[in-house]
């Protein structure tokens, strides 16, 4: 005697389960990474900085403006520092940040 729970045509058949569940899992697994493509590009920050003859601490403020990043440095050690004069247009923390000390000729702000 079989039993069915559920009456003929509803029936699933199981390769057409087995399909819509490999189907859901590809979905979720395309929107995940979709997300983590959106997340990383939107941490991609791009700063624009135009300044002549200014203190670091005054380029780290500009910084800090167009960013979400908060610079702690040391005032003393900073009051010491050459000015400097930057042109970066669309340029990344890091690339921003070496222009900045470059022109210090010092390796005691890495």
């Amino acid at each position: 005697m079989q039993i069915h729970s559920l009456p003929g045509r509803w029936k699933l058949k199981r390769g057409l389960a087995a399909k819509t569940l490999l189907i859901m899992k590809m979905i979720a697994f395309l929107l995940f990474v979709t997300c983590m493509q959106v997340s990383a590009t939107g941490n991609s920050q791009t700063i624009t900085l135009s300044e002549k003859n200014a203190p670091l601490p005054k380029v780290f403020e500009s910084i800090e403006k167009q960013t979400s990043y908060v610079f702690f440095f040391d005032a003393d050690l900073l009051a010491k520092s050459k000015k400097i004069n930057l042109q970066i247009t669309n340029a990344s923390i890091e690339k921003v940040l070496e222009a900045c000390f470059r022109e210090q000729g010092r390796n005691q702000y890495r």
